[in-house]
């Protein structure tokens, strides 16, 4: 397998007439040992959490140099895929920005990564619609290669390996073989069948695997050439990717704080790898002091600032004067953090003081210097004072006010403006009386409100196929469907896939006979900002007047979820 050294170079061009503004992204992809006949693929997709096909807006592949040139679409943000089958990927986001000429232009080096030795493969595809719980264990062979035979009813499937442990999704890649992106990062093998029977094989070797960027923000700029190399230096020594994986393995084999994560690792790899990320937490550190003892431009400090705030919320002993030393000297935070503004709130002592603190948090988050990044920086700075320093009430006005003048704000992502509404919808939730009503045509194509089952008990379950803990609910919803009265109770599902078929197959397969419908426009476009759905999945339960039961998610979910229906639709106390 080769190794890939990835060269992107985004360049912006502009020509504007009659107010509109168009755009080309330009770029050039570099294969070790050159491209050959493998193909370079270049995606545009919508910004957001999952991609699908209904959600890529642009697509080329690079010529034989590797070059390419795309149109960008209208909008304000978006997700970019660069892809090669056998190779690291890039998967960033990217948005509309002016790019003034001592801007640094983006340089982005992939590099492959190896999976260490594994003795445990399972495989996932179209057999099993995906299903993580339901992947086919493989068999070892003598000569070390692994194998399993795959009945599927089809003369083609697709498939990735499930390794080791992890639960970590990889594609080995065969030359000559067939594939096609997954849309997440990914490329799934194609094989061929006209029987629908198939033998899935593996040797151990290279895996392609998804690998991050380290790249400065675009609208920083350096006067001197010694700022630039002194960035250059951060982000060799403190790139987010790395540090991320430093702090993650300091979490797991230092601390120990989920053993569930190492259970692959024997006792002595455990012993080493903790050695050995103690001591390069240690020096990083250290590193990081020296710096700020050096440091003069605010933009490079603030960037250390953040990394060092990061390596303290991590440590067993937290200090809080130290975190709030850190605070007080930042003055902006960089794009390599994102959303970083809602890790400055988790500490019991600004929770037991919020007016002392709130007001310097607020600061460094009005500074940010990009309008995206500040809307959604200052969104979940109000959601964290809501769901974590308010307790009984106090913020409740400000966090309001605060999310309503942020949604009056012109030209930013039209998923922040959802979010936004999702976010208010939480809070008058909390104190509706009525469950809010929504009109939804199911998957029959019949049209019907919320409020038609008023005489009922409905339980409303927000959810997705891709969604892993959605799925495993699903046993313990038709469960509980099948051993309710149907003249009591009435069930109805809002899927969140990206199609119909999707969620349509995977409720033939898995006993989902109730209603359904989907939060596509022509279906049910509006009750996930209803009810706040920010995450999924989200189960609901309402009174036959149309009242929502005020309880814990939690009670509506697992072996809880019975019990409750038991308590409030038949007035069984367990």
């Amino acid at each position: 397998m080769k190794h890939l050294i990835f060269l992107l170079l985004i360049v912006f061009a502009y020509s504007c007439s009659n107010n509109c503004q168009e755009l080309k992204l330009e770029g050039k992809v570099t294969l070790e040992g050159g491209t050959g006949n493998i193909p370079i693929e270049i995606r545009i997709y919508e910004y957001g959490f999952r991609q699908f096909d209904s959600t890529m807006l642009a697509m080329t592949n690079a010529n034989e140099q590797g070059e390419f040139e795309l149109d960008i679409p209208e909008g304000n943000r978006f997700n970019l895929h660069v892809s090669a089958p056998g190779y690291s990927n890039i998967i960033t986001d990217f948005e509309r920005l002016e790019i003034e000429e001592d801007d640094i232009k983006s340089k982005i080096y992939l590099r492959k990564l190896r999976i260490p030795k594994f003795d445990q493969v399972k495989v996932i595809g179209d057999f099993n619609d995906w299903i993580w719980e339901s992947a086919l264990p493989m068999t070892k062979l003598e000569d070390g290669s692994w194998t399993v035979d795959v009945d599927f009813d089809k003369e083609e499937m697709g498939y990735q390996f499930l390794i080791g442990n992890t639960g970590r999704s990889l594609t080995f890649f065969k030359p000559g073989s067939e594939f096609v992106y997954d849309n997440g990062g990914d490329y799934k093998e194609i094989l061929k069948s006209k029987d629908g029977k198939y033998q899935v094989t593996l040797k151990e070797g290279d895996f392609a695997r998804r690998d991050t960027i380290e790249r400065p923000d675009s609208k920083l700029t350096y006067s001197e050439p010694q700022k630039y190399a002194d960035h250059q230096f951060l982000l060799n020594n403190f790139g987010t990717q790395d540090m991320q994986q430093l702090t993650m393995n300091y979490q797991f084999l230092v601390l120990r704080r989920n053993d569930d994560y190492i259970a692959h690792l024997t006792p002595e790899q455990i012993d080493r790898g903790a050695r050995i990320t103690q001591k390069s937490f240690e020096n990083k550190k250290h590193m990081i002091d020296s710096l700020l003892d050096v440091t003069e431009d605010q933009q490079l400090l603030n960037y250390i600032l953040c990394t060092k705030y990061e390596m303290l919320s991590v440590e067993k002993e937290k200090d809080f004067e130290e975190a709030i030393s850190i605070i007080d000297r930042i003055s902006d935070i960089p794009a390599a953090f994102g959303t970083m503004s809602p890790s400055f709130l988790y500490w019991k002592e600004i929770k037991e003081e919020p007016h002392k603190y709130l007001g310097k948090i607020k600061g460094i988050v009005a500074n940010i210097s990009d309008d995206e990044r500040r809307a959604w920086n200052e969104l979940y700075y109000y959601t964290t004072i809501r769901d974590y320093i308010d307790t009984n009430g106090r913020f409740e006005n400000m966090v309001i006010k605060g999310l309503n003048d942020l949604k009056k704000r012109k030209g930013l992502d039209e998923q922040l403006y959802k979010t936004i509404d999702k976010e208010i919808a939480t809070i008058q939730l909390a104190k509706m009386d009525l469950a809010p009503d929504f009109d939804f045509v199911d998957f029959d194509g019949e049209q019907h409100k919320l409020s038609d089952f008023r005489g009922k008990w409905v339980f409303l379950d927000f959810w997705a196929v891709w969604c892993g803990p959605c799925r495993m609910e699903i046993p313990h919803i038709v469960d509980a469907y099948n051993k309710l009265p149907k003249d009591k109770i009435m069930f109805l599902s809002v899927s969140h896939d990206g199609d119909v078929e999707t969620p349509l197959k995977y409720n033939e397969s898995n006993g989902m006979v109730w209603m359904q419908t989907i939060n596509l426009p022509e279906y049910c476009k509006d009750a996930s900002i209803r009810y706040g759905v920010n995450g999924i999945p989200s189960p609901f339960l309402i009174d036959p007047d149309g009242r929502l039961i005020k309880i814990a998610a939690t009670d509506l979910r697992g072996n809880e979820l019975i019990k409750t229906l038991n308590k409030y639709v038949l007035g069984i106390k367990s």
